[in-house]
């Protein structure tokens, strides 16, 4: 079975060895040297942190509290990663032409998915998903973004996730970005922060239907057929280019 947990300081040693924990053919896995810095750190700097400044860098994030992630257990084994966060937190991410702001929404952001080898392919990425839907509902996010690749891409490009993931999560296109695309999922309006109050002591449902879904891994088949056929549309736009 496979759970998702919130990354925290005592949680560091169990991100540190799955992050250098080598596959079945051995050898130094790609997070051991990136150590989730690549949406945060650009140009020489991103170079010349490789490996031992960027995991500094990350084990202080972890500590201050600045880096909301997640890791998925596998049997109490630490199997997978998923990165999140406001959006302004990413600092090549807000300078990227394609992946530019698409309004003045205040949205989170996914950045981040890395699954060690050996369990790939067992919804670990799914579980995360889910997990993170959840975690960003409680820190009170509206909107969460995520940036894709469709299937058959290089696999570099896979650790910000594949986009039927993101459909089936009920996620929809906004924006299609070259190799990636740009999705969004609505989690709450300002209307689900009021609440009512009928008796001393005693807050009930709020005033407006509250706008998350009763549960995240449920979406509208109506909304899940429209993304698909945005998908598509995209698809075919860049195969056109």
């Amino acid at each position: 079975m496979i759970e998702a947990r919130v990354v925290t300081p005592d949680r560091w040693p169990d991100l540190a060895e799955l992050f250098e924990r080598p596959g079945p053919r051995g050898g130094t896995p790609f997070t051991a040297g990136c150590w989730c810095q690549f949406w945060h750190v650009r140009g020489k700097a991103c170079d010349e942190g490789w490996g031992s400044l960027h995991r500094a860098r990350l084990e202080m994030q972890v500590h201050e509290g600045t880096a909301p992630a997640l890791l998925a257990y596998a049997d109490g084994v630490p199997v997978g990663w998923c990165r999140l966060g406001p959006r302004a937190s990413f600092e090549r991410l807000e300078r990227s032409p394609k992946l530019a702001r698409v309004d003045d929404v205040d949205v989170w952001s996914l950045v981040c998915f890395s699954v060690h080898v050996s369990f790939r392919g067992q919804g670990v990425a799914t579980a995360l998903l889910r997990r993170a839907l959840d975690h960003a509902c409680s820190e009170g996010v509206r909107v969460l973004e995520a940036y894709p690749v469709r299937e058959g891409h290089h696999v570099i490009d896979s650790f910000t996730g594949y986009l039927p993931m993101f459909l089936g999560a009920g996620f929809t296109v906004v924006r299609d970005a070259g190799r990636r695309v740009i999705v969004r999922r609505r989690l709450r309006t300002s209307d689900a922060l009021e609440v009512r109050v009928l008796e001393p002591g005693r807050i009930l449902q709020p005033v407006a239907e509250r706008a998350v879904d009763a549960d995240v891994g449920e979406p509208d088949q109506r909304e899940l057929r429209r993304n698909s056929d945005v998908a598509e549309h995209a698809g075919q736009a860049e195969r056109d280019r």
